[in-house]
């Protein structure tokens, strides 16, 4: 499955609160993504329910990942800037 699609299908599903569809993806990218392009990608690979889920699951965990390592980053750089006035 592409990358990028799998990183907006992923926040597809984690963010909805009800039945999700690659219509309703497609509906909410106002078209950008059609209906057909999720359901090829998701066709491309054999997912049953449990491993979709384990997929989406560390998806969402490598994203945390990344935006935890960001804000540390962030922190530091405004620990530097505070360090750096007080000199």
């Amino acid at each position: 499955m592409n990358k990028q699609l799998l990183e907006l299908y992923t926040d597809y599903l984690t963010s909805s609160f009800s039945y999700t569809t690659a219509t309703g993806l497609s509906v909410m990218s106002e078209g950008k993504i059609s209906r057909d392009k999720v359901t090829r990608s998701l066709s491309s690979e054999y997912f049953t329910a449990a491993k979709l889920w384990e997929t989406v699951l560390n998806e969402q965990t490598k994203k945390e990942k990344r935006v935890s390592e960001k804000t540390k980053i962030e922190q530091y750089q405004e620990m530097l800037k505070v360090n750096i006035r007080r000199c």
